[in-house]
């Protein structure tokens, strides 16, 4: 026994990556949502329950002693619902056709926020026409203001680069025709691109 555990070397655990700081305010801000969406459900809870189910207390005979009572003297002893159970499952009814419409509409209105921070991942290194990387600097040099430059962008697909006074934009133009799916060439001459098709 004392053989097989020295066989068994011990490996140090590596540490995952951290978290960046974007993701761990996102997760922050979703516990935080997801705390105050339990606190809501406690808190109704807690307020249809004191509001529509108090304790009842008796003042007349029980209910055996008041049906035999209202038998023998001839009136509707039928069932007569109760108006306080009645209003709690209609309460409940409304509450549980609300939780999907109000998660459905919260969906919608969470669509039309604007994020702020974090995702998407840094860039695509565009390549020449060999695929290799551009240096950004090297670029730069070799370009006039508003100049453009066919490049390999995202999935290999032509893209133009735009040089600027002190670098380049953040963005290419992709220069594959929506039409027939030809290149659109630049004409520096023109100032403008002149589809062939």
């Amino acid at each position: 026994q004392a053989a097989s555990k020295a066989l068994v070397p011990h490996l140090p655990v590596e540490p995952g990556p951290a978290p960046s700081p974007a993701m761990a305010m996102r997760r922050r801000e979703s516990r935080g949502a997801l705390l105050l969406g339990v606190l809501a459900v406690a808190a109704c809870c807690y307020l249809l329950s004191s509001a529509f189910v108090a304790p009842v207390f008796r003042t007349t005979a029980p209910r055996a002693h008041s049906a035999v009572a209202m038998q023998s003297t001839g009136e509707y002893t039928g069932f007569v619902p109760d108006m306080q159970r009645r209003m709690l499952m209609n309460l409940v009814t409304v509450a549980a056709s609300a939780v999907p419409v109000l998660v459905l509409l919260g969906g919608y209105i969470w669509y039309f926020i604007p994020q702020t921070g974090g995702g998407g991942s840094g860039g695509t290194a565009a390549g020449d026409e060999n695929g290799n990387p551009i240096v950004l600097s090297d670029w730069v040099a070799k370009h006039k203001s508003n100049d453009r430059e066919l490049v390999q962008g995202i999935r290999g697909d032509p893209t133009y680069l735009i040089s600027t006074d002190d670098g380049i934009k953040d963005f290419g133009i992709n220069a594959v025709c929506t039409h027939l799916g030809c290149v659109v060439p630049w004409v520096r001459s023109s100032n403008r691109f002149i589809c062939p098709c």
